[in-house]
């Protein structure tokens, strides 16, 4: 498919094929189940960044796709663009190891593609003239019934009183357009400030109506995301500050939260596709990702579709969990005893945990903690370890679970072996007081039986990470939600605590 093919191909709303030019990923709108690029790379390795996509979606028509738009399309002022032209993420000094250990993060937001933008913005004119010409361009006092209705049960919802100022007025004018779909777009907002303070950016996330939804459908879709996202206040965790319509007479409602000017996760594993992040690097991203998810989990709220492109990053590095349209609630109060499990299959098909695949309930911190563990070995390697973690549907999902089971056999061989050698001993009047020796030596015995099996099978897909840190994330990753670790687990964990998070305060 040719280039300007591909993009009408997009514009359409269809799935999008694999030689669609990257989006700059920002902030997306509601979820849908999807396939991002990255793929297993024995698979699919991802080797040209103009020819492969950011995004296949599946079922939900609603999701928002993120795409770049030039600043010449998306404003006409002034303002010099926070999304200004940068070099690669992978040349030059985008990660510094300093000689104390410790180290920085120089990172920038990634350079729109002025073709694609144009063209999009060519295609979504009509579109747009029809949408602004149906609008009513009545004065507050003339506006529609339906219309004050809805933003009185908005404002009830969130108990707080109606006011008047307009988003332009709190949070300054929309300019740059860094996400779209069929349903709203995603806009930096340039907020005036005194001299010395200089500018103010903020992400704007619009909610449109979907053609089907009902105004209650909508406006329990928009005032959920925000109950849940306006109430977390951690340093990993995305500052969502104000819902509120977008102009006097829209019916479009619009979220603002912190802009972040570092891109996201995405992009940054995406442009070092071919080999991964550094070691330190990905292992401080890893550490800052599980602290926020830590966090949600302590308030009561799983995110559900945790993935790089929802991981925003600052340019000094750190990250932002973002966008909690799938967020769920599963402890309301402190003191209830009772846990409420999840429904429905939710989130990216390569991050989504096996369960939602098989189990009518689950619990979401489960899905969570997956998640996080396909996120760190994306990081480790730049690819997806699997397309689907579904039994027979993917083909290294199946080598790894091959893989556990040998694992699971060893372990059993060497238990086995100990107690039949416990009881020799015993048989023999051999005093057995100290056994450490012979376990390390049996321990040591099978995991090279374990390496060797694994090399000949070819079963270990996490066979280019260290052994520590592949000991976590094996835990993360057990099939078997009810055996796999928690957040208050993982952080005790001795690998996880040597790890430097340079932006731990």
């Amino acid at each position: 498919m040719g280039f300007l093919q591909t993009i009408l191909h997009k514009s359409k709303n269809k799935p999008i094929d694999r030689d669609l030019p990257k989006p700059t990923s920002a902030i997306n709108l509601p979820p849908a189940v999807e396939s991002t690029v990255l793929p297993p790379k024995e698979v699919m390795p991802v080797t040209n960044k103009e020819s492969t996509s950011a995004t296949v979606s599946v079922p939900e028509p609603g999701h928002i796709s993120v795409a770049p738009t030039p600043s010449s399309v998306a404003s006409s002022s002034n303002v010099s663009s926070p999304l200004q032209r940068q070099p690669s993420a992978c040349n030059g000094k985008r990660f510094q190891q300093l000689p104390d250990g410790t180290h920085v993060h120089h990172l920038t937001m990634p350079a729109p593609n002025r073709l694609t933008g144009l063209v999009e913005g060519l295609l979504n004119r009509e579109r747009s003239f029809r949408f602004h010409w149906g609008e009513k361009k009545t004065t507050p006092q003339e506006m529609d019934a339906a219309l004050k209705e809805e933003r009185a049960v908005v404002d009830a919802t969130l108990q707080r009183m109606p006011s008047n100022s307009s988003l332009a007025q709190k949070w300054g004018a929309c300019q740059e357009v860094i996400g779209r779909g069929a349903f709203g777009v995603v806009r930096v907002a340039h907020k005036s400030a005194d001299a010395e303070q200089g500018e103010r950016l903020y992400a704007v996330k619009e909610f449109r109506k979907r053609s089907s939804e009902s105004p209650k459908a909508y406006v329990k879709r928009l005032t959920s995301e925000f109950c849940i996202a306006s109430t977390l206040h951690h340093m990993n965790v995305i500052e969502t500050l104000d819902l509120l319509p977008l102009t006097e007479t829209s019916p479009i409602y619009c979220q603002v939260m912190e802009y972040c000017d570092g891109g996201d996760l995405f992009n940054l594993v995406y442009e070092c596709s071919d080999r991964g992040l550094e070691v330190p690097e990905a292992n401080c991203l890893f550490k800052q990702l599980i602290s926020g998810v830590d966090y949600l989990h302590s308030m009561g709220i799983a995110h559900r579709d945790l993935k790089p492109e929802n991981l925003l990053m600052t340019s000094q590095g750190r990250m932002k969990i973002s966008d909690f349209g799938s967020a769920e609630c599963f402890r309301v109060s402190w003191d209830e005893p009772t846990m409420h499990l999840s429904k429905g299959l939710v989130g990216s098909e390569p991050y989504i945990a096996p369960e939602e695949f098989t189990q009518e309930e689950y619990d979401a911190r489960k899905v969570d903690i997956w998640s996080c563990a396909v996120i760190y070995m994306a990081m480790r390697t730049g690819s997806h370890l699997w397309h689907i973690a579904k039994q027979g549907d993917d083909e290294a999902f199946d080598r790894y679970l091959k893989f556990r089971r040998l694992v699971d056999e060893e372990r059993e061989n060497t238990r086995r072996e100990r107690r039949l050698r416990r009881q020799q001993l015993q048989e023999q009047g051999l005093v057995v007081d100290n056994v450490t020796l012979e376990k390390e030596h049996s321990v040591l015995k099978a995991r090279e039986t374990i390496k060797r099996k694994a090399k000949e099978g070819g079963y270990d897909v996490l066979d280019t990470i260290d052994f520590a840190a592949k000991k976590l994330i094996y835990r993360m990753l057990d099939p078997s939600p009810e055996k796999r670790v928690l957040t208050p687990d993982i952080v005790k964990n001795e690998w996880f605590i040597r790890n430097f998070n340079c932006q731990a305060s």
